[in-house]
């Protein structure tokens, strides 16, 4: 009897510690640095979360002589007021199927997640199923049962603080992604407001008989500044990538310390189980 408590002992024992690398490392992926990390699934080699404003140009306009400003100001206007209108329609097109397009990463890694869950979960389960068909004992049997217990409770802990760590990374990508294309609207909103004012003063000088040379040289100088303007606040709107630095950091913090604290539970619950077999 002690021959064949030695044996199952052995075999359980080396069962247990090869189950040790799929317990602490199976979660979510097939190695340590294996986690699948929200930032390595939705930033790295992905498109810019976030659209450029409207580019301001007046190619299309209608090249009209300085003397025939006036007697063609609505074509002048016109144009430019459609062209700019257009642009700022497709800044909101572009800012939507940005948006579109994070959430369908996020999407996708959160299934790869549950889907290598799931495998985990098996490969587990198919382990303990050996452990336990090598209890004969009703010692054995609670002892692998307290193993069994313990383990699943490690990963329950560690996945409850991947998911924490998963959706603040997440939070954080949406809000940099939303505060930038808010300045950026904001600065593309200024931009066609004026560009509208300063349209608007052109028609209005026009009609009160100013000279064309002046209307355009006026119009001119009012579109060169607010696209001067809009350029400018395209560069100092806050970038997401640079934002997205401190978050990264804080989520591989999260993970590292939810796997220390996984691995200790395992390595005790091990430890555990070697001593009341061996008792």
């Amino acid at each position: 009897m002690k021959t064949t408590s030695r044996r199952w002992l052995t075999t359980a024992l080396s069962v247990a510690l090869l189950l040790t690398p799929t317990l602490a490392w199976a979660e979510d992926g097939s190695g340590t640095d294996s986690h699948d990390t929200p930032h390595a699934r939705v930033m790295i080699g992905s498109p810019s979360p976030t659209a450029s404003p409207i580019t301001p140009r007046m190619a299309d306009t209608p090249q009209i002589g300085a003397g025939q400003l006036c007697t063609r100001i609505g074509d002048v206007t016109g144009s430019v007021s459609n062209e700019t209108g257009n642009r700022f329609g497709q800044l909101d097109q572009d800012f939507s199927q940005r948006n579109t397009n994070v959430a369908a990463r996020f999407e996708n890694a959160s299934k790869r997640i549950a889907d290598a869950r799931s495998k985990a979960d098996a490969d587990r389960q198919a382990d303990f199923d050996r452990l336990n068909a090598k209890a004969t004992t009703d010692a054995q049997k609670q002892a692998v049962a307290t193993f069994v217990a313990t383990v699943k409770q490690a990963v329950t802990t560690r996945r409850a603080a991947v998911d924490a760590a998963d959706a603040t990374f997440r939070a954080g990508v949406l809000a940099a992604i939303s505060q930038r294309q808010t300045q950026l609207l904001a600065a593309a909103t200024t931009y066609k407001n004026t560009v509208a004012a300063a349209t608007a003063a052109a028609r209005a000088s026009c009609a009160a008989g100013a000279r064309p040379d002046t209307v355009r040289a006026t119009l001119r100088a009012a579109l060169t500044t607010a696209r001067a303007n809009l350029q400018a606040a395209r560069t100092t709107a806050d970038k997401v990538h640079s934002n997205l630095d401190p978050l990264k950091t804080a989520h591989q913090t999260a993970i590292a310390q939810a796997d220390a604290t996984f691995k200790a539970a395992v390595a005790q619950a091990l430890a555990t189980l070697k001593s009341a077999l061996g008792a």
